[in-house]
């Protein structure tokens, strides 16, 4: 969750760091294992697809494609595309999900040496790679336009897409934020509480997490009158594992008890 939300009264505070559209960009790539392919018909109209793909290192995105397939007749007319990936297209709220163009150009991929990885990770395509019509293409993005949700968005250009890297917590983090919602929801309460002055915090989810941080949402009041608000709390310093979000999260804790005189 990027969206950025003003703090509760209070002390000012700085802005607390986080991923860069580029950072984001490139962490939603690498978690991605399907999007929708954009090419050009032969009349000049866009025309999607459903398509299967690899993250490649770098932020290109390697497909298996077939000459049978229209996106395939169209991209030999022209090599420019497009491809969307997002977080859940299937979400009440998809309006607020993570989501990714890269716009770039098509190319066939002559390394064979990509296919296991591709094969890995979609086994399924093993049953048809081998037929005389599926090939390997590579898209290679010249700009990017990031959607983190309502009102953080952004183009992120070729150089700064490239230079970026995936979050290194994007692996661990589901399982990390199931566990600080399962068994320490009372220290995110406190954290709202004590950390970024929401006194009225009575339930806080765990939204999202990268290595700068995380977001809550907080929740309080009668349930005619809910109130909700989404936080972001920044770490001391970035963290890369899951060893350096638990040192992070015991930090918090002694800091909110020890603000709340607990």
């Amino acid at each position: 969750m990027l969206d950025p939300q003003p703090h509760a009264k209070g002390p000012p505070r700085p802005d607390p760091k986080r991923p860069s559209y580029a950072e984001a960009a490139r962490t939603l790539l690498a978690g991605s294992r399907h999007g929708v392919l954009a090419t050009s018909d032969a009349r000049g109209y866009p025309y999607t697809s459903v398509v299967e793909l690899l993250p490649l290192e770098g932020g290109d995105a390697l497909f298996l494609l077939s000459d049978l397939a229209e996106h395939t007749k169209n991209l030999k007319r022209d090599p420019k595309a497009s491809l969307l990936v997002a977080t859940d297209l299937e979400s009440e709220r998809v309006l607020a999900q993570a989501r990714l163009s890269l716009i770039g150009v098509l190319e066939p991929e002559p390394d064979p040496a990509l296919l296991p990885a591709y094969l890995e990770l979609h086994p399924s395509a093993a049953a048809y790679s081998g037929f005389a019509d599926f090939h390997r293409y590579r898209l290679r993005p010249q700009r990017a336009f990031y959607i983190g949700g309502f009102g953080r968005m952004g183009w992120v250009d070729a150089e700064a897409y490239r230079r970026a890297e995936p979050d290194p917590l994007r692996r661990a983090a589901p399982a990390i934020l199931a566990h600080m919602n399962g068994d320490h929801a009372h220290n995110l309460v406190a954290y709202a509480r004590a950390l970024v002055g929401v006194s009225w915090a009575a339930r806080a989810t765990m939204l999202g997490l990268d290595r700068y941080g995380f977001d809550l949402e907080v929740r309080g009041g009668a349930d005619e009158e809910e109130r909700v608000k989404t936080v972001r709390l920044a770490f001391e310093r970035p963290v890369n594992d899951p060893r350096g979000v638990r040192d992070e999260m015991v930090r918090l804790a002694a800091a909110a008890r020890a603000a709340l005189g607990a």
